[in-house]
Protein backbone atom coordinates (compact mmCIF):
# COMPACT_ATOMS: atom_id res chain seq x y z
CA UNK A 1 0.00 0.00 0.00
CA UNK A 2 1.17 3.50 -0.76
CA UNK A 3 -0.15 6.84 0.53
CA UNK A 4 0.43 9.82 -1.74
CA UNK A 5 1.18 13.05 0.15
CA UNK A 6 1.81 15.25 -2.92
CA UNK A 7 3.60 14.99 -6.27
CA UNK A 8 6.95 14.84 -4.45
CA UNK A 9 6.21 12.77 -1.31
CA UNK A 10 4.66 9.40 -0.56
CA UNK A 11 4.46 6.95 2.33
CA UNK A 12 5.28 3.29 1.81
CA UNK A 13 5.59 0.40 4.27
CA UNK A 14 9.03 -0.03 5.84
CA UNK A 15 11.09 -2.79 4.21
CA UNK A 16 14.64 -4.15 4.23
CA UNK A 17 15.62 -2.03 1.20
CA UNK A 18 15.36 1.02 3.50
CA UNK A 19 18.06 -0.14 5.93
CA UNK A 20 20.97 1.85 4.46
CA UNK A 21 19.03 5.12 4.48
CA UNK A 22 17.79 4.44 8.01
CA UNK A 23 21.31 3.78 9.25
CA UNK A 24 22.60 6.90 7.51
CA UNK A 25 19.94 9.38 8.62
CA UNK A 26 19.20 8.02 12.11
CA UNK A 27 22.85 8.12 13.10
CA UNK A 28 22.32 11.74 14.14
CA UNK A 29 22.64 13.08 17.68
CA UNK A 30 19.83 15.60 17.17
CA UNK A 31 17.36 12.89 16.15
CA UNK A 32 18.53 10.80 19.10
CA UNK A 33 18.00 13.72 21.48
CA UNK A 34 14.39 14.19 20.32
CA UNK A 35 13.27 10.55 20.27
CA UNK A 36 12.90 7.91 22.95
CA UNK A 37 13.75 4.59 21.34
CA UNK A 38 16.16 5.40 18.51
CA UNK A 39 19.68 4.51 19.69
CA UNK A 40 22.87 6.47 19.05
CA UNK A 41 25.04 5.63 17.34
CA UNK A 42 22.55 4.02 14.95
CA UNK A 43 24.02 1.16 12.93
CA UNK A 44 23.05 -0.90 9.93
CA UNK A 45 22.40 -3.77 12.36
CA UNK A 46 19.98 -1.55 14.34
CA UNK A 47 18.10 -0.88 11.10
CA UNK A 48 18.01 -4.54 10.05
CA UNK A 49 16.80 -5.69 13.49
CA UNK A 50 14.10 -3.01 13.71
CA UNK A 51 12.79 -3.68 10.19
CA UNK A 52 12.67 -7.42 10.92
CA UNK A 53 10.59 -6.82 14.09
CA UNK A 54 8.25 -4.39 12.29
CA UNK A 55 7.66 -6.67 9.30
CA UNK A 56 7.03 -9.69 11.54
CA UNK A 57 4.48 -7.81 13.66
CA UNK A 58 2.76 -6.31 10.64
CA UNK A 59 2.50 -9.74 9.00
CA UNK A 60 0.89 -11.16 12.15
CA UNK A 61 -1.58 -8.26 12.41
CA UNK A 62 -2.16 -7.85 8.68
CA UNK A 63 -1.79 -4.12 9.21
CA UNK A 64 0.91 -1.61 8.23
CA UNK A 65 2.00 0.42 11.25
CA UNK A 66 5.35 1.90 10.17
CA UNK A 67 5.90 3.94 7.04
CA UNK A 68 8.89 5.31 5.17
CA UNK A 69 8.64 8.89 3.95
CA UNK A 70 9.87 8.78 0.35
CA UNK A 71 10.85 11.91 -1.57
CA UNK A 72 11.17 11.72 -5.35
CA UNK A 73 14.83 11.74 -6.35
CA UNK A 74 15.98 11.23 -2.74
CA UNK A 75 14.47 7.97 -1.48
CA UNK A 76 13.76 7.52 2.23
CA UNK A 77 14.03 10.80 4.16
CA UNK A 78 12.05 9.98 7.30
CA UNK A 79 9.52 7.76 8.91
CA UNK A 80 6.37 7.62 10.97
CA UNK A 81 4.33 5.01 12.68
CA UNK A 82 1.49 4.14 14.98
CA UNK A 83 2.41 2.62 18.35
CA UNK A 84 -0.75 0.50 18.76
CA UNK A 85 -0.50 0.71 22.54
CA UNK A 86 -4.23 0.02 22.82
CA UNK A 87 -4.42 -2.73 20.18
CA UNK A 88 -5.34 -2.69 16.51
CA UNK A 89 -9.09 -2.40 17.20
CA UNK A 90 -8.88 0.73 19.36
CA UNK A 91 -10.46 4.06 18.42
CA UNK A 92 -7.20 5.84 19.29
CA UNK A 93 -3.51 5.51 18.67
CA UNK A 94 -0.24 7.34 19.28
CA UNK A 95 1.91 8.57 16.42
CA UNK A 96 5.67 8.89 16.31
CA UNK A 97 7.77 10.41 13.55
CA UNK A 98 11.23 11.59 12.52
CA UNK A 99 12.70 13.44 9.56
CA UNK A 100 16.28 13.51 8.27
CA UNK A 101 18.00 16.78 9.17
CA UNK A 102 18.62 17.93 5.53
CA UNK A 103 14.82 18.14 5.13
CA UNK A 104 13.97 20.07 8.31
CA UNK A 105 12.18 23.43 8.02
CA UNK A 106 10.80 22.74 4.54
CA UNK A 107 7.20 21.86 5.44
CA UNK A 108 7.76 18.16 4.74
CA UNK A 109 6.52 16.83 8.08
CA UNK A 110 3.55 19.21 8.14
CA UNK A 111 2.42 17.84 4.76
CA UNK A 112 3.11 14.24 5.74
CA UNK A 113 1.27 14.45 9.07
CA UNK A 114 -1.73 16.19 7.51
CA UNK A 115 -2.12 13.42 4.94
CA UNK A 116 -1.34 10.61 7.38
CA UNK A 117 -3.85 11.84 9.98
CA UNK A 118 -6.54 12.03 7.27
CA UNK A 119 -5.66 8.44 6.33
CA UNK A 120 -5.87 7.32 9.98
CA UNK A 121 -9.27 8.93 10.50
CA UNK A 122 -10.73 7.70 7.21
CA UNK A 123 -9.12 4.30 6.61
CA UNK A 124 -8.20 3.18 10.12
CA UNK A 125 -11.39 4.68 11.55
CA UNK A 126 -9.53 6.30 14.43
CA UNK A 127 -11.25 9.12 16.28
CA UNK A 128 -8.21 10.23 18.31
CA UNK A 129 -4.49 10.46 17.47
CA UNK A 130 -2.05 11.30 20.25
CA UNK A 131 1.56 12.47 20.10
CA UNK A 132 3.96 12.83 23.00
CA UNK A 133 6.77 15.34 22.49
CA UNK A 134 9.81 15.95 24.69
CA UNK A 135 9.34 19.34 26.35
CA UNK A 136 12.51 20.70 24.72
CA UNK A 137 11.37 19.83 21.16
CA UNK A 138 9.64 23.07 20.21
CA UNK A 139 9.92 22.42 16.46
CA UNK A 140 7.89 19.22 16.75
CA UNK A 141 5.27 21.02 18.85
CA UNK A 142 4.92 23.69 16.16
CA UNK A 143 4.44 21.03 13.48
CA UNK A 144 1.72 19.29 15.49
CA UNK A 145 -0.09 22.58 16.09
CA UNK A 146 0.03 23.43 12.35
CA UNK A 147 -1.59 20.07 11.62
CA UNK A 148 -4.42 20.69 14.10
CA UNK A 149 -3.21 18.88 17.21
CA UNK A 150 -4.07 20.54 20.51
CA UNK A 151 -1.92 20.55 23.61
CA UNK A 152 -3.69 18.55 26.32
CA UNK A 153 -1.15 18.21 29.07
CA UNK A 154 2.33 18.45 30.48
CA UNK A 155 3.70 15.21 31.91
CA UNK A 156 6.51 15.71 34.41
CA UNK A 157 9.24 13.07 34.54
CA UNK A 158 7.40 11.07 31.90
CA UNK A 159 10.48 9.39 30.42
CA UNK A 160 13.99 8.43 31.48
CA UNK A 161 16.77 8.63 28.94
CA UNK A 162 20.43 8.10 29.80
CA UNK A 163 19.53 8.26 33.50
CA UNK A 164 17.84 11.64 33.16
CA UNK A 165 14.15 12.47 33.51
CA UNK A 166 12.46 14.09 30.52
CA UNK A 167 9.16 15.93 30.66
CA UNK A 168 6.69 15.38 27.83
CA UNK A 169 3.92 17.43 26.29
CA UNK A 170 0.82 15.50 25.24
CA UNK A 171 -0.89 16.55 22.02
CA UNK A 172 -4.00 15.09 20.43
CA UNK A 173 -6.03 15.48 17.28
CA UNK A 174 -9.63 14.38 17.61
CA UNK A 175 -12.07 13.73 14.78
Amino acid sequence: MKITVNEDLRLVPIEQSHKEALAHFLNDIDIYNNTLKIPYPYTLQNAEDWIERVVKLENIQGLTTNWAIIKNGEGLIGGLGLHQMHGPESHKDEIGYWLAKPFWNQGVMTNVLTTFCDYCFEQRELSRIEAGVFSHNEASMRVLEKVGFEREGYLKKCFIKKGRYIDSVLYAKVL
